[in-house]
């Protein structure tokens, strides 16, 4: 596995089942391709998506708290591909204001050996100019706010 294969998910994978705990769901993302697909297929676990790209209004922001709130969600991939709107921006945006962030050294390979300006660099010019995905832990997230 060299740093070209930016597909390879082993890290969060080996990160979300070591720290999934009873979770129902592994990983919470906003988008069907990339690393929901990849996850299923590599472990077979449950991962809760909206797909075409984070826009499908499939569940309220009130409806994932209460899955938060049970501990049916606790990890949630922010960013990256999905993109959505209506509920799913409203998910997201909640996660990110109430949740913890997830070191990416703890889930992430390094995109580039070269030096710590280029990964940056590389992170502001993914997906034309979107940063990268970006992880967060939802337990004991205050699921009143």
């Amino acid at each position: 596995m060299g740093d070209s294969e930016t597909s390879d998910n082993t890290k969060l994978i080996t990160f979300l089942q070591a720290n999934q705990g009873t979770a129902k769901y592994i990983l919470v993302t906003s988008s069907t391709s990339g690393i929901a697909s990849d996850i299923i297929i590599k472990t077979g676990e449950s991962v809760m998506t909206w797909g075409f790209f984070g826009t499908d209004k499939a569940i309220t922001l009130a409806q994932f708290k209460a899955l938060v709130k049970s501990g049916e969600v606790r990890y949630v991939m922010v960013g990256g591909q999905g993109g959505g709107g209506g509920s799913t921006s409203d998910i997201m945006t909640w996660a990110k204001k109430a949740g913890t962030l997830v070191a990416e050294s703890k889930w992430k390979y390094n995109t580039t050996t070269k030096t710590a300006t280029a990964t940056t660099n590389s992170k502001s010019h993914q997906m034309g100019g979107q940063s990268s995905e970006a992880l967060y832990d939802l337990k004991g997230a205050d699921t009143t706010k």
